[in-house]
C-alpha cells in the first residue's frame, strides 16, 4: 500500500467508518451507553497495552542479555505500540482492530504476512537479474578485490 492511500484510509475513510458504527450502535443502545462503552475500551485497551508492553520490553531486555537480537520482539512491540493507539482512539472499529492487534498469535501472523510481503518486494526491487556483462565476467579471470583499511609507514 502506498504512503497516500494509507493517509487517506487514516484519515478519511476509519473516521467515517467509525462514526457510522457509533451511531448504528447508539440508535440501539443509547448514547451514554456508547460513550461508556468507549470510555471503558479506552481503559481497558490502555491496561492491556501497558501489560503487554513490560513483556515484550522484558523479553527484548532478556534477549539482548543473552546476546540475541530481538528482532521480532521489537517489532511486536511496534505493532502493540499501533494497537495502543487504536484502542484510545474513539470508536469501536478501531478498537476491534486494537484487541485483534493484542492476541499474540494474530499479532505474529501478522507480523509473518508483512514482513514475507516487504521481503518479497524489496528483493523484487533489488535484485540484479544476470546480464551479458556479468555472463561474460565470470568467463573472465578474478581481479584484484579492493580492501578498505588504513595503513601507517614506518620507517626503520
Amino acid at each position: 500500500m502506498r504512503p497516500g492511500s494509507l493517509l487517506f484510509w487514516m484519515f478519511v475513510c476509519i473516521p467515517i467508518i467509525e462514526i457510522y458504527i457509533l451511531v448504528q450502535v447508539g440508535a440501539i443502545i443509547g448514547g451514554w451507553s456508547v460513550v461508556g462503552l468507549t470510555i471503558l475500551s479506552a481503559m481497558l485497551g490502555s491496561y492491556l497495552v501497558r501489560t503487554q508492553g513490560m513483556m515484550t520490553a522484558q523479553r527484548v531486555q532478556q534477549a539482548i542479555t543473552q546476546g540475541q537480537v530481538p528482532t521480532m520482539d521489537i517489532l511486536e512491540g511496534v505493532v502493540i505500540l499501533i494497537a495502543g493507539v487504536c484502542l484510545i482512539t474513539p470508536g469501536f472499529f478501531t478498537d476491534i482492530l486494537g484487541l485483534l492487534s493484542l492476541t499474540p498469535i494474530l499479532r505474529r501472523l501478522f507480523l509473518f504476512f508483512f514482513i514475507r510481503r516487504h521481503i518479497s518486494a524489496f528483493q523484487r526491487t533489488h535484485a540484479h537479474p544476470p546480464n551479458a556483462h556479468q555472463a561474460n565476467a565470470q568467463n573472465q579471470p578474478p581481479q584484484a578485490r579492493v580492501i578498505e583499511g588504513e595503513y601507517r609507514r614506518e620507517d626503520t
